[in-house]
């Protein structure tokens, strides 16, 4: 749980609050370095880290990760300040100025542009105008030690420009560059669903222990839920995490619920709702 700094240095809301006497100000950074250490001394797997804008342009946050062999895909601003590999020279020889992310952006040349399918969505494929170019980040106006990927990726459905920067290896296809940067949807996908069905950021409570009581019981609910959207995702591919809520309210209260039945009732929940939206639909026309 991240706290400003002037709520950690007020004693007498700390004390109402429960707040543990060992509980120090930190960065939103710093706080999300010690989950990753906590993730890997629970052995959990993964291949990289997402991370948005915030702890993108944190050149501290990249740096321990990078130390630590972990790979990261990270946002960073449109203004970011990078050289371009190949015009790293002794610092006391730079002449070549950094350029902004999106400066950069207009040098390149059409052909070096690649057009990819992200994935499905409601209004269709979202598909993405993507380039990657090695460079180095600023460091006091002189190119930084390390080579990096900077991804510029341009999403037609939304008619937006991304930037990522990665220490993924100098082999790294594009592609894989690109599957790396879509997966914080998924991520932040969860998370709205954690909002909108079951009740993350529907909560009063004012205590340390409580906020973290809830979080937790959100979470394993989250769990849950994903955990039975993938187990019936073969009989049900369009199976949704409403769907997941709605059959467990559903059968909950009966007994001898076969898993064979479950996208039946998928099934007859779905058309149901058709049937109701095309009332609606008709209703509104009249």
């Amino acid at each position: 749980l991240f706290l400003p700094e002037d709520w950690i240095e007020d004693e007498e809301r700390r004390k109402e609050a429960g707040v543990p006497e060992n509980v120090k100000f930190k960065t939103k950074p710093e706080l999300a370095l010690e989950m990753i250490d906590e993730a890997e001394k629970n052995d959990v797997e993964f291949g990289w880290v997402n991370a948005d804008s915030l702890y993108g342009r944190s050149s501290s946050f990249r740096e321990k990760l990078n130390k630590k062999d972990i790979i990261y895909m990270v946002d960073i601003p449109k203004d970011t300040k990078l050289f371009l590999a190949g015009t790293k020279a002794l610092q006391s020889e730079i002449e070549e100025n950094p350029k902004r992310a999106d400066k950069l952006e207009e040098t390149i040349d059409s052909n070096q542009k690649k057009e990819l399918e992200l994935r499905e969505t409601e209004r269709g494929k979202l598909e993405s105008e993507v380039t990657a170019l090695r460079v180095h980040t600023n460091k006091n106006d002189h190119p930084s030690d390390r080579e990096e990927w900077l991804l510029i990726r341009r999403d037609k459905n939304k008619d937006e420009t991304k930037y990522f920067l990665s220490n993924a290896p100098p082999e790294t296809t594009l592609d894989k560059l690109v599957e790396m940067s879509s997966t914080k949807y998924w991520i932040e996908r969860a998370i709205e669903d954690g909002k909108s069905e079951i009740g993350m950021d529907d909560y009063q409570v004012r205590k340390w222990i409580g906020w973290h009581h809830h979080m937790t019981m959100t979470m394993l609910a989250i769990l849950l839920l994903l955990e039975m959207k993938i187990d019936l995702g073969d009989n049900c591919p369009d199976l949704t995490i409403q769907d997941v809520r709605d059959i467990l309210q559903q059968t909950l209260p009966r007994r001898n619920v076969t898993k064979r039945r479950l996208p039946k009732t998928v099934r007859r929940k779905n058309k149901t709702e058709k049937i109701h939206q095309k009332i609606t639909t008709q209703k509104k026309r009249k």
